[in-house]
């Protein structure tokens, strides 16, 4: 629904463990992902305090879905990373948009009303 209302262009879903173990990775990460959220001058900080293995893994994603591995000296680690975004490429839909469509068509509500009239 908030990309739908058009509130943010992306949402990205990070798993809480990624974020407490290794916020610097998370945080390059985001950096490369989205690049206007951050300065050139934090850029280049945050390329300082991640990890090499971060910085070296091709970014290899398949259209909403970022996954990395690599081991470092703390053991192995890895990150999913999903984003939605509001912009779909041509010929391309996503579950949110069919959701949003349907939320309009009954008049919205709350998001509990809405999915049980979904599923009826």
């Amino acid at each position: 629904m908030i990309l739908g209302e058009g509130h943010v262009d992306a949402i990205y879903r990070l798993r809480g463990s990624d974020i407490t173990y290794y916020m610097e990775d998370i945080l390059y990460l985001m950096a490369v992902l989205e690049p206007r959220l951050f300065s050139s001058r934090a850029t280049k900080n945050l390329e300082v305090l991640a990890s090499s293995e971060i910085q070296e893994l091709p970014k290899s994603h398949c259209e909403d879905l970022y996954h990395f591995k690599y081991r470092n000296e703390a053991g192995l680690g890895f990150f999913r990373v999903e984003t939605r975004r509001r912009a779909v490429p041509t010929g391309q839909r996503r579950f949110w948009q069919s959701a949003y469509r349907f939320a309009q068509s009954i008049g919205g509500g709350t998001l509990d009303d809405v999915m049980e009239k979904y599923r009826a």
